[in-house]
C-alpha cells in the first residue's frame, strides 16, 4: 500500500512478509467481536503498526529482546484493547478469544490467562509440553494419540498454487501443562 505524498512520489508504508520480497504495506492486529449465535456485532480492536522496509542491522536474537521491542506487544495491546471495552460497556460479558498458531507465544499465552477470560489457541506444530511425571514431548505428536471426538469435511476452493480439495478436520483433546521458559527471568 502506498500513499500519494502530493509531489508526484509515492510514501512507503513499510515492509510486509519477510524482508527479501518487497512487499509494503501495515501489519495489524484486529479484534472481532461475535455475539454467541456466531453473528458478527464489530470491530472490538484494532492495532496497526509499521515494520521497517529492511532489517535491522546490529539486530538482537529474539530471545535477548525485551517484550516490549518485540511485534508481540502490539498482540498484548489488541487483547487488552478488549478487556477494556468489555470491562467498560459490557462488564458482565465473558470473553472468549480465538486466536491463531502466530498467537501461541509463551507472553501471549500467559497474558491471556491473566485476564480471566477464556481463550483458544491454535499451537504451532513444535510447541513442546511437560507431562506431570516430568517427561518432554511435543504436544502435537501426543494429541494424535488421544481418540477422535469428532470428524468433519471442509471443501477448500481452487488456489494459485493447489487445486481444489476436501480436508478432513479430526477433533481431539488433552489438558496438558505447556512448557514456557522466561529467558529473562530464568523462570519456568
Amino acid at each position: 500500500i502506498k500513499l500519494w505524498d502530493g509531489t508526484g512520489g509515492h510514501k512507503d508504508f513499510g515492509g510486509i512478509g519477510t524482508y527479501h520480497n518487497g512487499a509494503s504495506g501495515l501489519k495489524l492486529n484486529n479484534a472481532l467481536a461475535v455475539a454467541p449465535d456466531g453473528v458478527p456485532i464489530g470491530v472490538a480492536a484494532q492495532v496497526w503498526w509499521r515494520r521497517p522496509r529492511r532489517r535491522p542491522k546490529q539486530r538482537r536474537p529474539c530471545f535477548l529482546r525485551h517484550l516490549e521491542d518485540k511485534e508481540t506487544q502490539f498482540l498484548l495491546d489488541c487483547i487488552d484493547q478488549v478487556t477494556e471495552a468489555f470491562a467498560k460497556h459490557a462488564p458482565n460479558t465473558k470473553c472468549w478469544f480465538q486466536m491463531d498458531r502466530g498467537c501461541d507465544a509463551q507472553y501471549v499465552l500467559l497474558h491471556l490467562a491473566a485476564t480471566g477470560h477464556d481463550f483458544t489457541v491454535r499451537s504451532q506444530s513444535k510447541r513442546r509440553m511437560l507431562t506431570a511425571d516430568g517427561r518432554k514431548l511435543w504436544l502435537k505428536h501426543h494429541l494424535r494419540r488421544q481418540p477422535a471426538l469428532g470428524r468433519f469435511s471442509i471443501d477448500l476452493p481452487k488456489s494459485e498454487s493447489r487445486a481444489a480439495r476436501q480436508a478432513t478436520m479430526v477433533v481431539r483433546t488433552k489438558t496438558v501443562t505447556l512448557r514456557l521458559r522466561d529467558k529473562w527471568c530464568k523462570r519456568r
